[in-house]
């Protein structure tokens, strides 16, 4: 069998997961808008970020497992706080 490998334009990556003061760097292949969403798929932080790094601040949202999802629907992350 083989494996399904997702193409390189669509891999993502965030991190320190979890972090502890709630900033996370987050790498794009492009440009793209991200949201996250709180387990009840509540919106706690919304914003477009050009490709490469930059930085997200969810420092002060309560600590718990939160959906980062790309404009493009196709890609999730899991964020813990």
């Amino acid at each position: 069998p083989s494996a399904i490998n997702e193409p390189a334009a669509s891999v993502f990556s965030v991190y320190p997961n979890p972090s502890v003061t709630g900033v996370y760097n987050v790498n794009l292949p492009q440009a793209t808008q991200i949201t996250v969403y709180s387990q009840t798929v509540k919106i706690v932080y919304q914003n477009s970020l050009p490709k490469g790094n930059s930085t997200i601040n969810l420092e002060g949202i309560a600590a718990g497992v939160y959906y980062l999802k790309t404009a493009n629907g196709l890609n999730y992350k899991l964020l813990k706080l």
